[in-house]
């Protein structure tokens, strides 16, 4: 598992990365973004920034309910 500061430096990077496609999938496992106080900090931080940086969060929940009409269509 990486340090916080390299996680979130690595998730600053990704997304920079993904702006041009204006796409980014990413999995968090509740286990290890819930670890402790320091990495529950600093999955806030991340989601953060993201939203500051215009990037538009969903979960896997929202995503399949609404694409549930079209996959039963």
């Amino acid at each position: 598992m990486l340090d916080v500061t390299e996680w979130e430096r690595r998730w600053e990077l990704m997304l920079a990365r993904a702006r041009p496609r204006h796409f980014a999938s990413v999995y968090f496992d509740a286990i290890d973004v819930m670890r402790d106080a320091e990495t529950r900090a600093a999955f806030r931080r991340m989601l953060g920034h993201a939203v500051r940086s215009g990037w538009a969060l969903s979960t896997v929940a929202s995503v399949e309910r609404a694409w549930r009409p079209v996959a039963d269509g």
